[in-house]
């Protein structure tokens, strides 16, 4: 699907094979969005930031809600490591353990205690952070010390806080140490520092 130009590739159409972007060296990659727009954030191998796609919640991280046909870097820092999509939403780590986050955030899953839209990253607290994963308006996240925590909407409890209401900044899930998560748009599922697996929500 490129209704939105969705690929990067300057144009809107479908693909059938695989197309190049350019001749950068790329280290991560991440899609958001849904059926109907649709927007990426990926990550070069020299740590800048760069987004196109639909930006009709800010979510391209640009200052604005502009629609992008092609890779637009986002801000000058080369200090990121992580990325991760949802609905319109984006979430990313730095190599400094800082958490950023911007985008569409009707139900706090920017976890910046309201329910205020940002077209450019904020940060999250002053913890340190190891990880993140999204879903549609969802986030989970683990702190560098190997706890779990959760924001934005938890209509079946897949923010695993033993409640199913949406949280605006993070709440902590549990006691327990973990080491990978990942949430999409109704339940989770994460593996903590023993070994052991882990689901909840629907």
């Amino acid at each position: 699907l490129n209704n939105n130009s969705y690929y990067g590739t300057t144009d809107v159409g479908y693909r059938y094979s695989t197309t190049q972007i350019g001749t950068n060296l790329w280290s991560q990659v991440a899609e958001g969005g849904s059926l109907t727009y649709s927007f990426k954030v990926a990550i070069q191998s020299n740590g800048t930031l760069w987004s196109c796609g639909n930006n009709s919640y800010g979510q391209l991280g640009l200052s604005d809600i502009t629609n992008r046909s092609s890779l637009v870097q986002i801000g000058s820092s080369s200090l990121w490591t992580q990325i991760s999509c949802g609905y319109g939403h984006v979430l990313a780590i730095q190599s400094n353990g800082t958490l950023w986050t911007w985008g569409y955030n009707a139900n706090g899953q920017l976890g910046t205690s309201d329910l205020t839209y940002r077209s450019s990253p904020v940060q999250i607290g002053s913890n340190l952070w190891s990880q993140v994963t999204c879903s549609q308006v969802t986030t989970l996240v683990i702190q560098s010390n190997g706890t779990l925590w959760g924001f934005g909407r938890s209509q079946a409890g897949q923010l695993g806080n033993n409640s199913i209401t949406d949280q605006y900044s993070p709440v902590q899930v549990g006691n327990n140490y973990w080491r990978q998560i990942s949430t999409a748009s109704q339940h989770s599922a994460g593996i903590q520092s023993d070994g052991t697996l882990w689901t909840w929500g629907n």
